[in-house]
């Protein structure tokens, strides 16, 4: 992930750290954290109109570029890693 990488669809997130580590339930987890400058770096809260509010869904546009800025080991968990991307959205 040197180079960053774009999703083609609409990437979901959660602000809720509990939700993400549900998802992330493999022997070796990879965790992006989304970091963000202003709030127009902000994908979209949905959890106002989600079935699952409680997720607190967070929705990035297609084609969102993630650039890499770090990445770390998961405390406790042999293999598992969180890298800090940054994202932009295609204009």
């Amino acid at each position: 992930l040197v180079n960053g990488g774009t999703e083609p669809a609409c990437m979901s997130t959660s602000m809720d750290i509990n939700v993400v580590a549900r998802y992330a339930s493999s022997r070796s987890p990879l965790l992006f954290r989304i970091m963000v400058e202003s709030p127009m770096d902000m994908g979209a809260r949905i959890d106002w109109l989600s079935a699952f509010p409680q997720e607190v869904e967070v929705l990035y546009p297609p084609l969102t570029y993630l650039n890499p800025l770090h990445q770390q080991a998961i405390r406790g968990v042999p293999g598992g890693r969180v890298i800090s991307v940054r994202p932009s959205f295609p204009s």
